[in-house]
């Protein structure tokens, strides 16, 4: 999943910013707190979609996904929703489309990336899975501050 250091310095980059929002106030209400920057936000959303995309990939391949009547189906649908949802926010905002035209998709993401985190089926996963899972949904977090968590 990590083609370099420099994509795991920035995956540790990115989930030491998201343990250290943790206790902020704040940070897990539903107003952004930060302020809007369509830079910032496209920056992220990108991080988002190579994670979530890399997640989705690395899913597939994971033998408990195995099989149309795996327990994870839902799971691994919804992994592929994440990965699709946040290409398309991505591609939003590189267009320039701003807060109020992607906020739509970003709640998408949002309450898809807890079903998924809250599924009975989650808990079951592979550790070194669940680990490169983290990393994409701490992207997610990150977005929380431009977005307001959800």
């Amino acid at each position: 999943m990590f083609r370099s250091r420099s994509d795991v310095a920035a995956l540790a980059l990115s989930l030491a910013i998201a343990f250290a929002c943790e206790g902020v106030p704040g940070a897990s209400g539903a107003q952004p707190t930060a302020t809007w920057s369509q830079t910032l936000a496209t920056q992220l959303a990108s991080q988002l979609a190579s994670g979530m995309t890399g997640l989705y990939d690395t899913a597939i391949k994971e033998p408990a996904f195995a099989g149309e009547r795996s327990e994870y189906g839902e799971t691994l649908q919804n992994l592929r929703v994440l990965s699709e949802e946040s290409r398309a926010l991505k591609a939003e905002l590189e267009s320039g489309k701003t807060y109020e035209e992607t906020l739509h998709r970003y709640e998408n993401i949002k309450e898809v990336a807890r079903d998924t985190q809250e599924s009975e089926s989650w808990t079951f996963l592979p550790a070194d899975f669940t680990a490169k899972a983290d990393g994409a949904f701490a992207v997610l977090k990150q977005l929380d501050a431009y977005y307001g968590a959800r």
